[in-house]
């Protein structure tokens, strides 16, 4: 199904380049909400300041973009700024990343699909997404996660990378961490087969449907319904453990160190907040308390 692919979107900077950015939040007093918010303030367990956890989410239309004034207010009160992984790459990096966007032995996505379903798939791209032939055939050399991503920056139009704008925020003044790498990342990718990552059907690539729906739950800040939309689907579980689980429980001993150190801002897909092992249960489960910060919307 379509949200193994978008929930990529939802757990990685990876793909900052290409589909990453922030949806509008106005500058409202903040309430606190029971699980309505992607904001949440860290406090207890020695900590001697207030830290944030702030669940992003890595693909809007640029149109929709802006960090607000209220956010920045409690990136300001931290003095170390924490994501994912540095997007400041160099050219040599991109060119290495795009390399490993390759799917292996010169094959293309054709090679692993039903032909009548490979039909279907050109044909969307080329008809209903006014892609060109040859730009068509650069992208069927992607490996299938990668690919769902550039056909949501086609299907929506442009974006903007907000790990890209909170660092050029916050490493003027802040001190930056990163949990991972990009190589670190794309392992992460790798470690998930390629049969698992084809899309099987229509539904499995045409995710801006799909995309819309999560993107209006976040921004309506219900943490609750957007965990129940991603384990609706059959093969969620897989990709929870490879993409969330196993980095949620690598991360938290880093997180733990920088707060009690020094007030934190931590900003991670929003996908890490979800569930019995995301960011804010496991930061409970070690003695923290976490209040929902809420931001209305326009």
């Amino acid at each position: 199904m379509m949200r193994k692919k978008i929930l990529f979107l939802f757990s990685s900077c990876l793909l900052f380049q290409l589909t990453t950015a922030q949806p509008v939040m106005r500058d409202l007093q903040p309430t606190v909400v029971d699980n309505n918010s992607v904001l949440w303030r860290v406090t207890g367990n020695g900590l001697k300041q207030d830290s944030y956890l702030f669940g992003t989410i890595h693909a809007v239309p640029e149109n929709n973009f802006v960090i607000n004034d209220s956010i920045k207010k409690y990136l300001n009160k931290s003095e170390v700024v924490v994501l994912e992984a540095n997007v400041d790459v160099s050219l040599k990096e991109q060119i290495n990343m795009a390399k490993k966007m390759i799917l292996p032995g010169a094959k293309t996505i054709k090679d692993y699909m039903e032909p009548q379903e490979y039909a279907k798939l050109f044909s969307y791209l080329k008809d209903s997404l006014k892609i060109s032939e040859s730009k068509i055939e650069k992208y069927m050399r992607l490996k299938p996660i990668f690919l769902s991503s550039v056909i949501l920056v086609e299907a929506i139009g442009k974006i903007k990378a907000f790990d890209v704008e909170i660092q050029k925020i916050a490493k003027k003044k802040k001190q930056m961490v990163y949990l991972e790498t990009i190589e670190e990342q794309m392992s992460f990718i790798d470690s998930i087969p390629i049969e698992k990552q084809v899309p099987k059907d229509e539904n499995d690539y045409k995710v801006d449907k799909g995309y819309f729906e999560l993107l209006s739950v976040y921004e309506k800040q219900d943490l609750n319904k957007l965990d129940s939309l991603f384990k609706s689907d059959a093969e969620f579980k897989f990709m929870e453990d490879q993409l969330l689980i196993k980095r949620n429980n690598r991360w938290v001993p880093t997180i733990e160190g920088l707060m009690k150190a020094e007030p934190t801002f931590v900003a991670v897909g929003c996908a890490h907040l979800l569930g019995e092992q995301g960011l804010i249960a496991l930061l409970k489960k070690k003695g923290y308390t976490l209040e929902p910060i809420y931001f209305r919307n326009n």
